[in-house]
């Protein structure tokens, strides 16, 4: 079964420009992820430190290698002390 995934990242104050350009930039090279089936950055128009990342993955499988790739890990890595918060969702994709 397809996987879902909704992550909502806040980002601080002073580092929205940045979060929001190092989220943009990890998008191309996971839409070529094996198992990739959705990759979309969006932005909430009411809160422009918010930023939604929905994803859509063939299994957990391809969600966990999504995770080992070394552009997740940078992203991640270099997101750390620059967001306020952060939430993910799983979901199960019905349709």
């Amino acid at each position: 079964m397809a996987l879902g995934i909704i992550a909502t990242i806040e980002a601080q104050a002073d580092q929205v420009e940045f979060v929001g350009q190092t989220l943009q930039e990890v998008v191309p090279p996971s839409r070529r992820d094996d198992g990739c089936e959705h990759y979309t950055l969006t932005r909430d128009r009411e809160n422009e430190r918010v930023f939604v990342m929905v994803e859509q993955w063939r299994d957990r499988a391809a969600l966990e290698a999504h995770l080992a790739t070394e552009h997740y890990r940078q992203m991640a890595a270099t997101l750390e002390n620059r967001i306020a918060q952060m939430s993910v969702r799983e979901y199960d994709i019905l349709t």
